[in-house]
């Protein structure tokens, strides 16, 4: 288990004074996202009291909010680019569970695959339903498998498998798709275009050919 590390808050109101005040919670996290929709920090808690749960937390006033438990130890963390999700890597990053900043509930679980582990996660602008994963396989050579679409927890039926990437970002128009391949000798770069419809017309760079 990661070491636990304290979240340290520059309250808001005070940096333009001659003294910032400075709080600490003392919070065990593994992620950490920012909602510019409500101003609010979520957490996915790893050890302590409120351990295997997401939890809001307020940097103005340095307070937290309501943990929600999602019976597993979360890894990773992913925001809708409107704020309406926080995505939680969970059960050793074979599955997903999103959760609701709106309902504050955790609610859709799904797997990512028998044998399957979560290597890297994007959300899709425009649609906080969707995100787009790269997904790996501990028994292969290289780990990466393939890069997948879900909306709301279910696959679409196409995988981009032909190299692939295990580092994704996605441009702020949804358009195209980044990716990059750390785990082969290749470390191939590459850019897809994105629709509705999925990924197309793949993109190879070698940085290093």
């Amino acid at each position: 288990m990661k070491s636990p590390w304290s979240l340290l808050l520059l309250l808001a109101g005070t940096i333009h004074s001659a003294r910032a005040d400075v709080r600490v919670l003392p919070l065990s996290l593994d992620g950490l996202v920012y909602n510019k929709a409500n101003g609010q920090f979520y957490g996915g808690v790893i050890e302590g009291v409120n351990v295997n749960t997401i939890i809001p937390i307020d940097p103005v006033t340095a307070t937290t909010g309501r943990a929600v438990n999602l019976n597993s130890t979360p890894s990773r963390l992913l925001i809708s680019n409107d704020g309406r999700y926080v995505y939680n890597v969970v059960a050793e990053k074979n599955q997903i569970r999103r959760y609701d900043t709106q309902t504050e509930t955790a609610e859709l679980q799904w797997t990512v695959g028998a044998g399957l582990y979560v290597q890297d996660l994007v959300a899709v602008p425009g649609s906080p339903g969707s995100i787009i994963v790269s997904r790996s396989n501990a028994n292969s050579s290289p780990r990466h498998h393939d890069i997948v679409i879900y909306d709301n927890g279910v696959m679409r039926t196409t995988a981009e498998e032909a190299g692939g990437a295990d580092h994704l970002e996605i441009k702020e128009d949804g358009s195209e798709l980044y990716g990059y391949l750390s785990s082969s000798s290749a470390f191939d770069f590459s850019t897809w275009d994105y629709s509705s419809t999925g990924l197309s017309n793949r993109r190879v760079v070698h940085p290093f050919a």
